[in-house]
């Protein structure tokens, strides 16, 4: 046994940059007391990864490369040229609480966003109870738990997820009977998942006891538009007759951080950890794939617009028990739907887009020896290429503006090489986001000429880059940590801490002093 206990809290997608003024302010008085007595910093997430990578990057210590998990729950397949769900069996990379079960640790997991129900663990695993979006292909929740017995106490004691295990992205709530009540179900949410918290918290002494908290997640998506003023959706009568869902949202989970900082006491190590953040949505990821198709000389093909948008809000509408008789049958459709937003037959072309997160576009070359059709040969074409396209891309500039549509470009066998590379694009594609509140509408250059885009993104928050970690316990001094983190730090770092060294990741561990290791170093 170790002899530190560790509780390890996550909240998804809480932001940074508003948890600091929310403290300041007085709105999160449990964050601000936590901050007043923790070691504290923030954290660097796999750049242009970092809305589906860093929860993986988190579970692994493992960068995108090292790990299959760069997109959350789906990936490119090199053999399809399609973008597909994972199956449990293709995750076969161990997380951080398979390193510690083997070492004879008991560990428990509530809603580890992205991950599958292991066969065996040392321990108890509750799956997919209320997390942000399922890790199983359909249009809902697959909640388990390991043992499988644990789902009917869950259930007979708890219920289900209030909001029906539906993703966020279905419901898209945005009239004012749609926000309070997806509001309230947030907030239910919550504060059910710490009532499930605290049973499996007393049923025995934990070494590594991990809950994640998703509803940051949801309402930053969808209610962006009532906190920002600036946002081109902000609806100043709505906003008053609301309030701001984002604070209110903040609010429940301060006051669920106050109840198991509770549930700890004096005695037992605990970790907040904030994964990244969350601003306007500004993207042009599926407007990338007409930008490459005129690169490569191709003409753009006529599309119907906004097919894509008024398909999913038919699709939204459906009861939850219709759309799960019929995803099946969406499955296929959306395929079709899908490709629509792309231009033309991948295999037949030199590049192409795969999308990698909302707030960074994804280029895929079709190389010969590696992709089944492939086009482009390695070596020196594949390297003038490359040279080209990051050239051809850095020339676009936003026509409402006139800023540079691209804020970075980042070659994956550079900064993410491994075993998983193949399954990665070749370039990341990072969109200019500095000061900008609103969609991108119009891209233009002297190769592309002009390129209007009509897609509107279901959201209208998305994802910021950074995150922020507190650690606090018997012997955890009260500092700021000046140097950021990596997210591939912290599965070594909760490794060390528990005495079961982390042995293959790509992070180093952190430092942080125990009651135990102060009082001899006193001795």
């Amino acid at each position: 046994m170790a002899d530190r206990r560790l509780l390890v809290i996550g909240f998804d997608a809480l932001d940074p940059a508003l948890l600091s003024k929310w403290m300041e302010d007085g709105v999160m008085p449990n964050f601000a007391g936590l901050a007043q007595k923790a070691t504290w910093g923030n954290v660097e997430n796999p750049r242009g990864l970092e809305g589906g990578s860093v929860w993986p990057t988190f579970y692994h210590g493992k960068l995108p490369g090292r790990q299959p998990q760069h997109d959350a729950t789906r990936h490119y397949d090199p053999q399809t040229y399609e973008i597909r769900t994972y199956r449990p069996d293709e995750l076969t990379e161990p997380y951080i609480w398979n390193h510690l079960s083997d070492a004879g640790r008991r560990v428990c997991l509530i809603d580890a966003n992205y991950t599958f129900t292991p066969e065996t663990i040392n321990g108890i695993v509750v799956h997919d109870w209320g997390t942000h979006c399922p890790a199983e292909p359909g249009p809902v929740l697959q909640f388990k738990t390991y043992p499988e017995s644990l789902a009917k106490e869950i259930k007979e004691t708890f219920g289900l997820d209030p909001l029906g295990g539906r993703l966020c992205d279905d419901l898209a709530p945005r009239g004012h009977d749609e926000l309070a009540d997806f509001t309230a179900k947030l907030i239910s949410r919550a504060n059910t998942r710490t009532a499930i918290a605290e049973r499996l918290w007393h049923r025995e002494s934990w070494d590594f006891f991990f809950v994640c908290y998703s509803e940051a997640h949801c309402i930053g998506h969808h209610a962006w538009h009532l906190h920002d003023p600036e946002h081109p959706e902000h609806n100043a009568a709505l906003a008053r007759a609301l309030g701001n869902p984002l604070m209110r949202i903040y609010q429940e989970l301060d006051q669920q951080l106050g109840a198991l900082l509770k549930l700890a006491g004096d005695n037992v190590d605990v970790v907040a950890y904030c994964s990244h953040g969350m601003g306007p949505s500004v993207s042009a990821t599926r407007l990338l794939d007409k930008i490459l198709v005129r690169l490569e000389g191709r003409a753009l093909k006529d599309e119907t617009k906004g097919t894509e948008g008024k398909l999913r809000g038919a699709w939204r509408a459906l009861p939850p028990d219709l759309q799960k008789s019929l995803e099946p049958l969406k499955r296929r459709v959306w395929k079709h739907v899908v490709k629509s937003a792309f231009q033309g037959n991948r295999p037949n072309r030199k590049f192409f887009e795969v999308i990698a997160t909302d707030a960074t576009g994804g280029v895929r070359v079709n190389l010969a020896g590696r992709d089944p059709q492939g086009i482009v040969q390695p070596g020196a074409e594949y390297e003038a290429l490359l040279d080209q396209l990051t050239d051809d891309l850095a020339e676009i500039v936003d026509s409402d503006t006139g800023a540079p549509l691209v804020g970075e470009i980042l070659r994956t066998d550079v900064h993410y090489p491994g075993p998983y590379r193949d399954r990665l694009p070749d370039l990341l594609v990072s969109w200019n986001r500095a000061e900008r509140h609103t969609p991108i509408h119009t891209v233009r250059s002297d190769k592309i000429g002009v390129i209007e885009h009509d897609q509107q993104p279901p959201r209208t928050g998305d994802h910021t880059v950074g995150g922020r970690i507190f650690f606090s316990g018997p012997g955890i001094p009260s500092r700021h940590l000046n140097q950021a983190l990596k997210a591939a730090d912290l599965a070594p770092t909760f490794a060390e801490m528990l005495r079961a060294p982390l042995a293959d990741s790509d992070g180093t561990p952190i430092a942080v002093p125990s009651r135990e290791s102060i009082a001899g170093a006193d001795a």
